[in-house]
């Protein structure tokens, strides 16, 4: 319904939005998919990694590898946006879109060698839940789509980036 409200309704789903994630303890995604690329990259390549989990305030190149001292290489794991949305033709039940975006960088050189990118949409078609259905029992079938949604970005994006960092 806030949608109806063009920039006033951003504004109110932005707040509601971020009240769900705080009442139900809901984390970002990009942490689970970080940590997954993390290990399938460092099983891949046979180096080490180091776990980091500052997030760095901006989001330029040089912010992300100053907020990592000491690393050759940063995988920087973004969030672009999340949300509960709304069948088209049916207002009543939903599904979950995620987008996130993937930056490999060379913290000597400040260079991204290896991007992609990931947008997963999760739900049920045939039985899509109500709004409250998603959010019942601390958001369980929310975050269990979430959950869905990072290792299937996971996946993608450990591929994506052995492919474009192995030329």
């Amino acid at each position: 319904g806030k949608a109806a409200f063009a920039v006033l309704g951003a504004a109110a789903m932005i707040s509601e939005g971020n009240a769900i994630v705080k009442e139900n303890g809901i984390e970002d995604p990009a942490l689970a998919i970080s940590v997954a690329l993390q290990n399938q990259l460092a099983a891949a390549k046979r180096t080490t990694s180091v776990a980091s989990t500052d997030v760095a305030k901006k989001d330029d190149v040089a912010t992300v590898v100053a907020a990592n001292p000491g690393s050759d290489y940063i995988l920087d794991v973004k969030t672009l946006g999340w949300m509960i949305n709304y069948y088209p033709t049916d207002w009543a039940h939903y599904r979950v879109t995620y987008n996130v975006r993937l930056r490999l960088i060379d913290a000597s050189t400040k260079a991204v060698v290896a991007q992609s990118a990931c947008a997963t949409v999760q739900g049920d078609d045939k039985n899509p839940p109500t709004k409250d259905q998603l959010l019942d029992n601390k958001a369980a079938l929310l975050k269990d789509y979430l959950g869905k949604a990072a290792v299937a970005c996971s996946d993608l994006m450990a591929r994506d980036v052995l492919k474009l960092s192995s030329r």
